[in-house]
This record gives structure tokens, sequence and C-alpha cells, in this order.
């Protein structure tokens, strides 16, 4: 059980981390509505993944520790690659009046890279909790304190690494 609550405090203080970070960066590049995109699209992937779950039929439930334990090196390789996806497409926001169909197909392309560690994240949140629901309060408690963690460590972090780095951070952190 220790591990476990030990795996569920680093995924949820990685993807706190990971947010706020992201919010950040498409503070500065973008503007600050786009920030608000962020948010809303982490708590869709948090129930998308409840969602899918549920349509799947516990399928993931059979053996919950090599699930968790796969999904998490995706988790962690997802939030890799967002970097170097964001910097590879070359989506210009103030350009989107002059191209709407291109603009918009890369803006999908950079949400859909940007969505998949939080869908991640939400199906090894969800399989925790109903794989080990007789010891709920528990992993909530810890899943409460990794998420506190991740605010609070973005503290010192910002002004060292930036959120770039944080987002880099985000990924190989997620591996322990």
């Amino acid at each position: 059980m220790r591990r476990i609550s030990l795996g569920l405090l680093l995924i949820a203080m990685t993807t706190l981390m990971v947010e706020l970070a992201l919010v950040r960066v498409f503070d500065v590049i973008w503007n600050a509505n786009m920030a608000y995109m962020i948010i809303t699209m982490v708590m869709f992937c948090f129930g998308l993944s409840g969602v899918y779950l549920s349509l799947q039929g516990g399928g993931s439930m059979k053996n919950p520790a090599n699930t968790v334990a796969r999904l998490d090196v995706l988790f962690s390789l997802a939030n890799l690659l967002i970097l170097p996806v964001l910097n590879a497409i070359p989506f210009d926001f103030n350009d989107f009046h002059n191209a709407p169909v291109r603009n918009g197909m890369y803006f999908l392309l950079i949400y859909a890279f940007i969505a998949l560690p939080f869908f991640l994240a939400g199906l090894i949140i969800t399989i925790l909790f109903s794989s080990y629901s007789d010891k709920i309060q528990k992993l909530y408690f810890w899943d409460l304190v990794g998420a506190a963690a991740g605010c609070l460590i973005l503290i010192p972090l910002i002004p060292r690494i930036r959120p770039g780095g944080i987002v880099l951070f985000g990924g190989g952190f997620g591996l322990l």
C-alpha cells in the first residue's frame, strides 16, 4: 500500500506541476485566455478517462499494477514530448484569421499532444481509486498531498528552471 500511495502522490504532484507550468507558458506565448484552456482541458481529460474506463468494462482492473506501470511510462513520455511538439508545430496564434483551416488543424494537434499526459494521469488515478476502493481514504489523502506538493514545488523551481524546464522535469519525475 505504501508504494501505491507514493505513486499516487507523485502522479498527482507531477500532474499539477505540469498543468501550472503550462498555464504559465500559454499565458506568456499567446494570451491569458488561452491559459484557461489548460485548466479546462485537464478537467475534461480527467472526466474523459473515467468515461473511457467505464465504457471499457473494467479490463484494466484485472492487473492494476502492470496497467498503471505501463500508463506511467506513457505519461512520462507524453510529458517529455510536449515541448518538442509545441516547438515543431508552426502554429501562429496571431495569423489565425489569414489561414484558419491550417492553423485550426495545428491547434488541434497541439491540443491533442497537451491533453495526452492528463488523460493518462486520469486513467492512472481512476484505476488506483477503483482497484483499491477499500483504501480510498488513504489514497485520496495522498492524492491531495501530491497535488498540494505539486503547487508548492513550483515556487522555488520557476525562477531556477522556468516553466519549460518544469514540464521536462515533470516528464522525468513521473517515472519515479
